[in-house]
């Protein structure tokens, strides 16, 4: 993977590396998945096909199709080269060949399934095209495979864009390795981070080296019932994070930065071509003002309920929305302007023109999830969801979500979010795990209702989380 952006910072082994005693074990981030076997299977790739077969496409999108769908028979048509956002890919070597590529950066891989290394050697080198050079990984096993060789465009290579982040944030137990994730991998420059009812964010602060505390910056919601959440939630929260965007936006206009998103707690921005988002912006033309990209949803294992860390647990995502157990149309990035021009949120997951109704007249990069003539690799950038995990942390946030009433929980769009919601109507006098609440007059287990025990709890959570949204 990308060396960490930040200076000093630690990153991965290099493909051609091998650990030693005297290694220090790598970031918990170096074994996100790539395009793998792991990421998506057969199975999802024939229902995400489906899928996309019963939406008429436009004459771009289906020509991108026709061409996605030759190559992931292994027939690409060899045309040789290929550009994405301005940078220029030329094919280097089939499959067992030996490719040579004076950038030091190769992508291995067939249609969007790929996986990408930069060497860190100041003189080219030459590489078999096969998993082996790759960290054994193969994006996508029975089908033959390519190496591209990204062209040493030295203008590109020398853009960097400031990118920041936006997020609010409640008792996050992973919101340590969630910072020093996207400071420290991701290319990431600057975090504005809305803190509500976190106590234990004094310890997560102390414990970040100062060089970082410097790109983060913090605020505190007023305090409030930290046992009582507000009326109908679901949406008064969507509401808070409009404000938050706002009070960002005007922020990062003054620190010159060059991009805003606003991303959730829970989320991590991925590169399956492993790329930091510095990269991936600078290369964006000046005349959009907006990217739109896709999110997918982490896969954890049963033992992830009770874990103190999720985020180290992510070995495969989900990528077909159809089996998506929340949000399946993505979030945007905004450029930073100036003065009256700062776009404004546009809901929590896009950006409008000030003063207009509707979005007004903005320039929006759409990033599909497949192949398309822009994407020719897929898409640069992901936004992975690692969606209620632990099981505490389920509780917690649809605990936050349960003071609404039937009617607003009936315009909730997710029955993931609605079944949780309506479970935690139930149980929310109890503390989590429901048995153990001594300080509850309704702790002991004899009067915890069956739905609301941990046994039962524990059942919903595994039925959405661990088998594809529960269908």
């Amino acid at each position: 993977l990308l060396v960490a952006a930040a200076e000093g910072s630690e990153g991965c082994l290099a493909a051609n590396e091998v650990p030693t005693a005297l290694t220090e074990a790598q970031p918990w981030w170096c074994n996100l998945p790539t395009r793998s076997s792991q990421l998506l299977q057969q199975k999802t790739e024939l229902r995400a096909r489906a899928y996309h077969a019963e939406v008429q496409p436009t004459e771009e999108e289906q020509e991108g199709r026709q061409r996605a769908e030759l190559v992931e028979t292994g027939h690409r048509a060899n045309t040789g080269q290929l550009t994405e956002l301005g940078a220029d890919w030329i094919q280097c070597a089939e499959e067992g060949s030996i490719c040579s590529c004076s950038s030091g950066r190769v992508r291995f891989g067939i249609s969007r399934h790929w996986v990408g290394r930069t060497s860190s050697s100041s003189t080219p080198e030459d590489l078999r095209c096969f998993s082996g050079s790759f960290k054994g990984e193969d994006p996508l096993p029975g089908y033959g495979k390519q190496c591209w060789c990204r062209q040493g465009d030295k203008d590109i290579d020398r853009r960097s864009a400031r990118v920041a982040i936006v997020a609010m944030s409640r008792r996050d137990p992973d919101l340590g390795p969630w910072l020093r994730y996207h400071l420290l991998h991701a290319g990431i420059s600057h975090i504005f981070l809305m803190l509500e009812d976190s106590p234990g964010f004094d310890a997560t602060w102390a414990a970040l080296p100062s060089a970082l505390r410097a790109r983060v910056t913090g605020w505190r919601a007023a305090p409030g019932n930290s046992e009582e959440a507000p009326q109908d939630n679901y949406k008064a929260l969507q509401l808070r994070q409009m404000d938050t965007m706002r009070r960002a936006m005007h922020a990062a206009s003054a620190m010159d930065l060059d991009w805003l998103m606003h991303i959730d707690d829970d989320e991590l921005l991925f590169s399956p071509t492993q790329e930091s988002a510095a990269e991936v912006f600078a290369r964006v033309p000046e005349d959009i003002d907006e990217v739109r990209f896709p999110n997918a949803e982490a896969v954890v294992t049963a033992d992830a309920a009770d874990a103190e860390n999720c985020l180290p647990l992510v070995k495969k995502a989900n990528l077909n929305p159809r089996k998506f157990v929340s949000y399946a149309n993505g979030k945007a990035a905004a450029r930073v302007l100036k003065g009256e021009e700062l776009l404004q949120p546009f809901g929590a997951h896009e950006w409008k023109q000030p003063g207009v109704r509707g979005k007004g007249d903005i320039r929006t990069l759409q990033i599909l999830r497949n192949v398309t003539a822009e994407m020719p690799f897929g898409p640069p950038v992901i936004l992975l969801h690692v969606e209620a995990c632990p099981l505490a942390r389920w509780w917690q946030k649809f605990r936050g979500l349960a003071n609404s009433s039937a009617e607003k929980i009936s315009k909730v769009p997710f029955p993931y979010y609605r079944e949780s919601i309506h479970r935690l109507q139930l149980c929310r006098e109890y503390a989590w795990p429901p048995q153990g609440d001594a300080s509850s007059p309704n702790a002991s287990a004899s009067k915890v209702p069956s739905d609301c025990s941990e046994s039962a709890i524990r059942r919903l959570w595994e039925r959405f989380k661990l088998h594809s949204g529960g269908r």
